[in-house]
């Protein structure tokens, strides 16, 4: 979750601050083309591997049966 708001800040949507476990949202924000090109390759890559591991207990015999 915290990936895909770090790419929404560094898209100019929003700004974040995350203190402990507390998140403040604010609208708008400086985009950053950089960090947004590189975030959008980390989210990738982790809803990937939730989709994998979703199909994978999908899939899976049930151990309790």
């Amino acid at each position: 979750m915290l990936r895909g708001l770090e790419w929404l800040a560094a898209q100019g949507h929003l700004t974040l601050q995350v203190e402990g476990d507390e998140v403040q949202l604010t609208p708008g924000g400086d985009p950053d083309p950089e960090a947004a090109a590189l975030l959008a390759g980390q989210l990738r890559d982790l809803l990937e591997e939730t989709g994998a591991y979703r199909s994978y207990f999908r899939r899976a015999p049930d151990p309790l049966s």
